[in-house]
């Protein structure tokens, strides 16, 4: 049986799949893109391949030429920092 959700769309020939998203306040858009600008460069580079563009952490250590240590502490360290800024 389909979820509530996978209902056909017009314009597509496959049905839509996931859950339905929550519309997004433009107040939330507008503190994400600020808390993100404040973000040290690589740190937000780093976060950005790995939530966007969905690449591991091996993917980014050669992308940005980093170890994977380095790799996977700057996507945490964007992490913990977004969640810092959002918060207050």
């Amino acid at each position: 049986e389909e979820p509530p959700w996978a209902d056909e769309d017009p314009g597509c020939s496959a049905p839509r799949r996931g859950p339905p998203t929550a519309p997004v306040k433009q107040d939330e858009v507008e503190r994400l893109r600020a808390a993100m600008d404040e973000l040290p460069p690589l740190q937000r580079e780093a976060l950005w391949l790995h939530s966007s563009e969905g690449l591991s952490f091996p993917e980014i250590a050669a992308r940005l030429g980093l170890t994977l240590k380095q790799a996977r502490w700057n996507v945490y360290k964007a992490k913990y920092r977004l969640s810092q800024n959002l918060d207050h």
